[in-house]
């Protein structure tokens, strides 16, 4: 078969749900959705991974937590200063990083310029490719770990979690300026 195929039979041995997403491109097949239909047998892995060669995806929130650097150093600055937490299973991104942990919850301290993803988030996986890039394992041969910090529920109250925000400074790039603009916490909860 494929090692996206290959690929797509060890998360789903871990109890993960995954999405296809169109190849060489994070945007999703029509049709899916964090909150839609999710490939969870392998028989639809086969169908999406090996014979279409979609890019594979990870539904957050199904027992995985993913600490999603979109800058390179950052990540390497946050692992130098984290070697217990970066020694999890870690993939390297096309700008970054995604870390991976087991559980869900609110992670107490955000590095400013990552984002939590959790219910609801979807990650890109390894071997996915965008723009030329293909996603691998920083490490090879190591495990998710537990995360180990404080967490409370989205429908708890949300003042600690604001208290943590950094808000980036305007005049970056798009990305930071929208983040910068919008208290993503306060707009889920408004929303529910």
């Amino acid at each position: 078969m494929t090692a996206m195929f290959d690929a797509a039979l060890r998360w789903l041995n871990l109890g993960a749900e995954l999405l296809p997403c169109q190849p060489a491109s994070k945007r999703l097949v029509a049709g899916f959705g964090p909150h839609m239909q999710h490939i969870t047998t392998a028989d639809g892995a086969r169908a999406w991974f090996a014979e279409r060669r979609c890019n594979l995806a990870l539904v957050c929130g199904q027992g995985f937590t993913v600490l999603d650097f979109d800058n390179a150093e950052l990540y390497s600055v946050w692992a130098a200063g984290n070697p217990e937490a970066a020694a999890t299973y870690t993939e390297q991104t096309r700008r970054g990083a995604h870390v991976f942990f087991t559980g869900s919850g609110r992670i107490a301290d955000i590095p400013e310029g990552a984002e939590v993803k959790q219910a609801g988030g979807v990650v890109l996986l390894a071997p996915s490719t965008v723009g030329g890039f293909v996603y691998h394992p920083v490490k090879l041969g190591a495990v998710i770990q537990p995360l180990k910090v404080g967490f409370s529920l989205l429908s708890e109250s949300m003042e600690p979690a604001r208290a943590v925000v950094k808000r980036a400074e305007v005049g970056g790039d798009t990305l930071s300026r929208v983040k910068s603009a919008w208290n993503t916490l306060e707009l889920a909860q408004s929303v529910t």
